[in-house]
């Protein structure tokens, strides 16, 4: 093992040391969802939503809605939304890339960080 790879694991193990438990199995979610090939919408939908969330979302969109986003937005990727009905009953589109990024943002961005300063090189 190079040295640069040792640094890393270290500094990596470093920094999985001062998660909570939460914190870890997002991330071990994180990795096995990505780790196992292919991810799907589904897959994005149970890494960035609540179960109570994703039990109202519909990964399908409504067509007539999609083909107007089409005509004024022809690079709208209906892949990277979800139909969200968890807050009201006419529903919602929800962009699960940015959901997803919140989620990681807010979890993983309460830790104890501010308690060691980590060295860039070990």
């Amino acid at each position: 093992m190079s040295n640069s790879i040792e640094n890393t694991r270290k500094r990596i193990d470093m920094f999985l040391n001062l998660y909570s438990q939460e914190q870890l199995d997002l991330i071990e979610l994180l990795m096995e969802t990505y780790c196992g090939g292919i991810v799907n919408k589904g897959d994005m939908m149970n890494l960035a939503l609540s179960e109570e969330v994703r039990k109202k979302c519909d990964s399908a969109l409504p067509f007539e809605q999609t083909k107007i986003i089409k005509e004024v937005l022809p690079s709208f990727n209906n892949g990277n939304y979800v139909y969200d009905y968890s807050k009201n009953s006419h529903g919602e589109m929800l962009n699960i890339f940015e959901a997803l990024h919140i989620k990681l943002h807010t979890v993983l961005n309460s830790s104890n960080f501010d308690k060691i300063t980590i060295p860039s090189k070990i």
